[in-house]
């Protein structure tokens, strides 16, 4: 097992421990869950580094980047998946938990 296959074991047993109706509402999970990841980086990049909020929104992009199309998703190849769709979500709840931040 390599590690790309070791780490997306590592997602898929994390992902079966949300609840179903988190997994079926792909905005509530792609953009919340985009919200709760970008907490950390925004205490440390902005609150820590004291740095724009520019730098934890482009990180977490690029992550997030990797995560879709880098062979990590677990959903990747199934019906009805569209990579595009879940990086946007993602991309919408870490800019929109930036802007919060920021405004705070």
């Amino acid at each position: 097992m390599n590690l790309t296959d070791r780490i997306r074991a590592i997602l898929i047993w994390l992902q079966s421990k949300e609840p179903a109706w988190f997994q079926k509402n792909s905005w509530a999970n792609e953009a919340g869950g985009s919200a709760i990841g970008m907490i950390p980086l925004l205490f440390l990049f902005c609150s820590l580094l004291h740095l724009s909020t520019v730098w934890p929104v482009s990180l977490f992009n690029v992550l997030s980047a990797l995560y879709e199309y880098g062979g990590f998703d677990a959903s990747r190849g199934q019906p009805g998946h569209v990579p595009e769709d879940d990086f946007g979500q993602r991309a919408a709840g870490s800019l929109l938990t930036a802007w919060l931040w920021s405004i705070t």
